[in-house]
């Protein structure tokens, strides 16, 4: 029977430090599901459903809202300003790979997508430089590609045909400057990276010191942020 209540009085002891460390870390973070201990907010994603369930968050606590990945506090950003503003004008404080333990236990570290800093500059610069990408080569290979798969689809939009024709011509291959003159054509391959959303979440990332983002503070130490490809495209805004 003592050895019961022991038990007890421990697993409460767990539950009540656990629950103020919890709180404690939450003081400065953005809003969220309040977390339980072990299981963080794992109550509010629904199963098969996880993309539904970060939408219906964002409408109950805003575009930047907090989930705890069990004990593992997570900021996510939604919405096409607030992504733009953590991964475009403040790249340099938002750019860091998030650890994911089941791959790195693989890679160590390594490789384009979870390496960071000066290990991730000098990964992309020898990919660039002599594994061909970005050069000229590369390029005309992408187009003749690109045009290979368009041949498989001869029923296209006559609006769509038209801009092309109008902007691009026949005489001359398209570069990525025609697409600000192209704004049908642009929208129809947006619809259809709506339609095929294959990375919905994309890779975590985590801040590169601490940072003070839309009235929150986002702390560097084992903190990821989490920005979603599906809330910039779907952004009803």
């Amino acid at each position: 029977m003592d050895c019961t209540w022991t038990a007890i009085l421990a697993l409460i002891c767990i539950f009540v430090f656990m629950t103020r460390n919890t709180t404690s870390r939450r003081c400065h973070l953005p809003p969220g599901p309040t977390p339980l201990p072990l299981i963080g907010s794992l109550l509010h994603i629904q199963r098969g459903a996880l993309v539904p369930s970060l939408f219906k968050l964002w409408d109950q606590y805003g575009s930047v809202y907090t989930l705890y990945l069990g004990s593992k506090p997570a900021v996510v950003l939604c919405g096409y300003e607030t992504v733009k503003e953590a991964l475009v004008d403040r790249r340099d404080e938002f750019g860091g790979r998030g650890p994911i333990p089941v791959l790195e236990r693989f890679t160590q570290g390594y490789g384009f997508i979870l390496s960071n800093g000066k290990q991730w500059n000098i990964l992309r610069n020898f990919t660039m430089k002599n594994f061909g990408f970005g050069k000229k080569s590369s390029e005309w290979k992408i187009r003749k590609e690109a045009q290979c798969v368009v041949e498989e689809f001869r029923k296209l939009n006559a609006k769509l045909h038209k801009e092309i024709d109008h902007v691009i011509g026949r005489d001359r291959e398209p570069n990525y400057d025609d697409r600000l003159h192209m704004p049908y054509t642009q929208a129809v391959i947006n619809e259809i990276q709506r339609f095929c959303d294959v990375a919905p979440l994309n890779v975590p990332h985590m801040v590169t010191r601490d940072v003070q983002f839309r009235g929150y503070e986002i702390p560097k130490v084992r903190n990821k942020w989490k920005r979603s490809l599906a809330f910039v495209i779907l952004d009803k805004s």
